[in-house]
């Protein structure tokens, strides 16, 4: 508000107003990913706020709107977040963590393609006892989470750079991060924006989300461009859902060499407690039943899609729908499902004609094309889409 008069000035040289413009944006973000931390406000939404501070895009009608006005002050943002950054600097990988976001140090020419910090219980990103535990060309730790997350970074990345033929997950020469032992007995693993975060869950209800490639796969996946433009709500939000779902089980697959008939099909198989696991792809809403939870909720037919409000229109729970459409697909076809089945779903994805709201619907006609361009029409590919 102080800088407006003068960035409004006529007289002041464009180059510098756009140098105030970025770094009051970027002082402006910092504040909205603290306070919306403290203000428990989703990881999309505040990724959407800062994606417009930062980026630029200011006409993307996917991205959620700027509120028009804050009840808090500028300066007390600013003395929330504080001036001074604090860097977890070390020799290695040539990135760190500034105030939960990642940063590649100036002056380094390479940068470590696999990167896991140990939070060490802690619940901030910005405290200095975070700290690197494990980077590429290391050798195993002893540390059960730091090794299963640094293993399930580089199955997530091996299978796309061998399977799909992609060189970067994120489409950028950025490396793969992932946070663990978060907090203590944390129930979760979410993707930033930048990087996973894994808790060690409380072993009563979940055990280490470490513990899983394909959930560690699955929140890499939000990462993955095509992916990320996708409107998280509705049945929008439950396809995004169910593709991530899809291409993590077959990075499991994938690297176990296991077949069609060989693999369980379940997220986060042995994760929970008392259950077989979060979803299963071959059998949703038969994941888990007990007290705690509940039933799984997930319906495996359009018959009983479920609308509701809760968890962004039920994206968690209908992905259950086109789960089973791809299990089905990959068992008719038999084999390796990543041969055939996977690949159809993503030339389906990459194919430029998804948009910002796909429904269940386009999904079916996309990979029913994308089964002829790639086989043939009247293929067994084709004939089974």
């Amino acid at each position: 508000m102080e800088l407006a008069p003068f960035i409004a000035d006529d007289a002041l040289a464009p180059k510098v107003r756009e140098r105030w413009l970025a770094e009051e944006a970027r002082r402006v973000a910092d504040a909205i990913r603290e306070i919306g931390a403290i203000a428990q406000v989703s990881k999309k939404q505040i990724q959407a706020w800062t994606r417009r501070l930062e980026g630029g895009h200011l006409t993307d009608s996917h991205v959620l709107p700027l509120p028009s006005s804050g009840v808090v002050s500028l300066p007390l943002l600013e003395r929330l977040t504080g001036d001074a950054v604090l860097e977890l600097a070390y020799d290695g990988p040539g990135v760190v963590l500034k105030d939960g976001s990642l940063v590649i140090l100036p002056g380094v020419e390479e940068v470590a393609q696999h990167v896991v910090f140990d939070a060490a219980g802690g619940e901030s990103f910005r405290h200095d006892h975070l700290r690197v535990a494990r980077y590429s060309g290391l050798p195993a730790t002893g540390d059960a989470a730091v090794d299963e997350a640094y293993d399930g970074l580089v199955a997530a990345s091996t299978f796309m750079s061998e399977v799909l033929g992609r060189d970067s997950i994120t489409g950028t020469d950025w490396p793969l991060v992932a946070v663990v032992h978060h907090d203590r007995g944390y129930n979760n693993a979410y993707w930033t924006g930048e990087y996973i975060v894994l808790g060690d869950g409380d072993e009563v209800i979940f055990g280490r989300f470490t513990q899983c490639p394909e959930v560690i796969a699955s929140e890499v996946w939000p990462g993955v461009p095509e992916i990320s433009v996708i409107t998280f709500y509705g049945e929008t939000g439950a396809l995004s859902i169910s593709i991530r779902d899809v291409f993590a089980s077959l990075t499991k697959q994938y690297a176990l060499g296991q077949t069609v008939d060989e693999a369980d099909w379940v997220l986060g198989a042995g994760l929970v407690i008392d259950g077989v696991g979060l979803r299963s792809l071959k059998a949703p809403g038969m994941a888990y039943d007990n007290e705690v939870l509940g039933k799984d909720p997930q319906p495996d037919h359009m018959r009983d899609y479920l609308h509701t409000e809760r968890d962004n229109g039920g994206v968690h729970i209908n992905g259950g729908i086109p789960n089973r459409a791809f299990y089905l697909v990959a068992a008719a076809l038999g084999g390796k499902a990543w041969e055939r089945a996977g690949r159809i779903w993503w030339d389906a994805l990459i194919s430029g004609e998804v948009g910002k709201t796909p429904l269940f619907a386009d999904w079916a006609r996309l990979t029913a094309q994308a089964a002829v361009t790639r086989f043939g029409e009247d293929s067994e590919e084709h004939l089974v889409l």
